[in-house]
């Protein structure tokens, strides 16, 4: 017998050469493939199987792991090679069978897992998708982490956990700015920010300021806020109107960036210029020579 009489579903039989075996120089088959058939037929059918020159041997199999294989012998009297066939492959393809079986229920089980994920998942990632969208001020520089992740079809568990901490930070980034705008506003500027048109002026300048921002301070440019006045700043600029609490705030975050607003804004903010002195009209401007 030149080949190994019996076939396994899904693997495939391989001549290794010749192997020395209980002092015999014998050709060697492996089995490649997978090894389900092979396994539950030699435990139901061993020493038949045993008989017939199957058995586990690590020659021929990479790293040297214990593999099925088949010695190219005579079977031993008493063993019927066909009858052995039809049982070893009625076991093999029952076992098959089942681990299909277990693979598809685990497959389902698995998608079944990974839909109630993305169910639970659900209300993080619209938040997120709204706060990136809305008051991306709130995440700073973790805004283009937070866009890859509202873009990501699914997300691990590392990735859910990493959303959900965006959005919390969010949230309580929010809630310092609204607690710190909620304290009584700046004395220095308490006079000007009972003006309605001060008022007025104030969240036009912060809208403005705001739209300048476009990194949300996270670079010195010299535009929009800086990141002592960008929280402050984005939440006042959200407002439908600022009270007097509110404006007086207003005017002193702007102060600091009155160079980027135009005069005509800074006027209404803080009051005209002071005119420049001029040279009294009785005296004649000294050239010095």
């Amino acid at each position: 017998m030149s080949s190994p009489p019996i076939l396994f579903p899904g693997a495939a039989w391989r001549a290794v050469g010749v192997h020395r075996r209980y002092g015999h120089d014998l050709d060697l088959f492996v089995l490649d493939g997978d090894a389900t058939g092979y396994a539950a037929a030699y435990r139901a059918h061993r020493e038949a199987m045993i008989c017939a020159g199957f058995s586990w041997t690590r020659f021929g199999h990479a790293d040297g792991v214990n593999g099925a294989c088949w010695w190219a012998i005579a079977p031993l009297d008493g063993v019927d090679v066909d009858a052995l066939r039809d049982a070893a492959l009625a076991t093999a393809v029952e076992a098959v069978a089942e681990r299909a079986e277990r693979e598809e229920e685990y497959a389902a089980w698995v998608a079944g897992q990974a839909l109630a994920a993305t169910l639970a998942d659900a209300p993080i990632r619209a938040a997120l998708a709204r706060i990136a969208r809305e008051t991306p001020w709130a995440l700073g520089r973790l805004h283009g982490v937070a866009l890859s992740l509202v873009a990501a079809v699914s997300w691990t568990d590392r990735q859910a956990r990493k959303a959900a901490a965006l959005v919390d930070g969010a949230a309580a980034n929010r809630a310092r700015a609204d607690a710190r705008l909620a304290r009584p506003g700046p004395v220095t500027w308490t006079g000007r920010a009972a003006d309605p048109d001060v008022a007025v002026a104030a969240l036009e300048a912060c809208r403005l300021l705001s739209s300048l921002d476009d990194d949300w301070a996270a670079d010195r440019n010299g535009r929009g806020w800086s990141q002592t006045t960008c929280w402050s700043g984005h939440a006042l600029s959200e407002r439908e109107r600022l009270d007097a609490t509110a404006t007086a705030h207003a005017l002193h975050v702007l102060h600091g960036h009155r160079a980027q607003l135009p005069a005509d804004l800074r006027g209404r903010l803080f009051g005209a210029p002071a005119p420049a002195p001029t040279a009294p009209a009785d005296e004649a401007p000294r050239l010095d020579v």
